[in-house]
């Protein structure tokens, strides 16, 4: 759940934060956010379903997040270099989802099942950004995609 509330906010972050983000990107951002929202809420479904309760947010993931929000605030000054790391936490997250499906002992086929669904999403996510890094900007900062 904590990769999912992280992604989520660094992309909410980065909507808020960053003034000259195209459109078009400040749309894909919100709607992974969104999308996140939901993963984490069926998380926290299927948590209630298993043990009675969803856990709490711990001290480590509210740290983290201060440190993804400062490093929306202060490390971006490019959209490429922002969608570069968003890449980067993209593949972090798909590699937690590989790692339960296929490390965990003792899954049943609905969580693997569950689990691999929103894999899937992550990874639409993660090529429609590497599509949008393919962006070149011209000396006047327009925008001329490569899709």
């Amino acid at each position: 759940m904590r990769i999912n509330s992280d992604r989520t906010n660094g992309y909410q972050g980065a909507s808020y934060h960053y003034e000259n983000l195209d459109s078009s990107i400040r749309n894909a951002f919100n709607m992974i956010a969104s999308e996140g929202n939901c993963y984490v809420h069926d998380l926290q479904q299927k948590l209630k379903q298993l043990d009675g309760g969803a856990k709490s947010i711990t001290v480590p993931g509210k740290i983290y997040r201060a440190w993804s929000d400062l490093k929306v605030e202060f490390a971006y000054n490019t959209q490429k270099s922002m969608i570069s790391s968003f890449l980067y936490n993209e593949e972090i997250a798909l590699h937690t989802y590989e790692a339960a499906i296929s490390n965990l002992p003792g899954l049943n086929i609905d969580i693997i099942q569950f689990l691999e669904v929103q894999a899937d999403g992550l990874k639409k996510n993660y090529e429609q950004l590497k599509r949008y890094r393919k962006i070149s900007y011209s000396s006047e900062t327009s925008l001329m995609y490569l899709v």
